[in-house]
């Protein structure tokens, strides 16, 4: 049998379960997370596509471990709130929703049992098989296959990754994905129950705290009226420093090549450039990157954006508390913080942030 026969028994395998319960320890950018999950792909629903879901686990991190407990059944999203030591509800959840409200890594833990179509985009990336030797995974026989694929990105051009993949010998499930810096390994503890919408749910309590999940969410950032924290950066042929803008009103956007949210709003950061231009206005794009061969000067001229490109940005995002991305600052003219968000691309963000910028124009 040929690596890529396999995999697409797999995900015959996979799409043919109606609920999964597995244990899984996944590792990633810093955080290892081990987790309880419960997926019941019976019934469609509008959340992550396909499933109901239920993740209770710990995550841990250099900053030390906490709490990770989520769930939707379809018709609302609650999840354990940290620092806020209480359980927050969506009504009516969507990704967007979801993800302006919570953000970390233990959202990626569910891996393709959650997906509708199992390995679709895997399988229609991939150019080539490599089958490894035989290894066990949590007591189970596996195949061990090398997963050799290739996508086209806007700066870097061609990328070649390797992902290694473990499928179960008797069951063709998967127990396993470790890539680059990622492992994900999981523990099948139960198969195809019934699962009551119930189970769906964290607490029982009546006096959880409901948001929308569309609020701008600034939490963790720093906050109004600090002084925004100088710094020196690279630029296209010669260098920024923010004291010497001082005057200005300064809109800085910390972005990545490789962060999609960031690309969706870039068409925006350029409109309002483009908006105050004849002012005393600078925006500024921070690009934070992963990866040392990424171009961000060449995204944005191809791109056609003219505004501001500050480069190296990852030296100042620990100062400015940049962990979410995009993230946006208004500086006024004395340098002092007068906003602060992770944008996520909301409806009304142009016209708001246009809006800020010349109030604190006339002050």
């Amino acid at each position: 049998m040929s690596g890529e026969e396999i995999i697409k028994r797999s995900a015959d395998s996979l799409k043919k379960l109606r609920s999964a319960r597995y244990n899984i320890y996944s590792q990633e950018y810093g955080s290892t997370v081990t987790a309880d999950i419960i997926i019941n792909r019976m019934k469609e629903y509008p959340v992550f596509g396909v499933a109901q879901i239920k993740v209770i686990g710990i995550e841990m991190t250099d900053a030390g471990s906490s709490q990770v407990s989520w769930a939707s059944d379809g018709r609302r999203f609650e999840f354990f709130d940290n620092k806020k030591n209480s359980i927050v509800r969506i009504d009516s959840p969507n990704d967007q929703k979801i993800f302006r409200s919570i953000y970390s890594t233990a959202l990626l833990v569910p891996v393709p049992y959650l997906e509708k179509e199992p390995y679709e985009a895997v399988i229609k990336n991939a150019k080539s098989y490599e089958i490894l030797k035989d290894t066990i995974v949590n007591y189970i026989p596996c195949f061990a296959i090398n997963l050799n694929n290739e996508f086209q990105n806007d700066v870097l051009g061609k990328i070649k990754t390797t992902a290694t993949w473990y499928i179960g010998k008797k069951d063709f499930l998967l127990y396993g994905i470790v890539f680059n810096n990622t492992k994900k390994f999981l523990k099948i503890t139960a198969l195809n129950l019934p699962y009551p919408d119930s189970i769906f749910s964290i607490s029982s309590q009546q006096n959880i705290e409901k948001i929308t999940g569309l609020e701008p969410i600034a939490e963790g950032l720093l906050p109004i009226g600090t002084l925004a924290p100088d710094w020196t950066l690279p630029s296209q042929g010669n260098e920024i420093t923010l004291s010497k803008l001082k005057g200005k009103i300064v809109l800085l956007d910390f972005w990545g090549t490789w962060c999609v949210p960031c690309i969706r709003s870039m068409p925006e950061i350029q409109s309002i450039h483009e908006y105050f231009k004849d002012a005393p206005v600078e925006v500024i794009g921070v690009s934070v990157e992963m990866e040392k061969a990424a171009n961000p000067v060449a995204f944005v001229k191809k791109k056609g954006y003219t505004y501001t490109i500050a480069l190296d940005g990852r030296k100042i995002t620990e100062a400015y508390k940049v962990i979410q991305f995009p993230s946006v600052y208004i500086i006024d003219k004395s340098g002092k913080i007068i906003h602060a968000e992770h944008n996520i691309n909301r409806s009304n963000f142009k016209d708001d942030i246009i809006a800020r910028i010349n109030a604190a124009m006339n002050e």
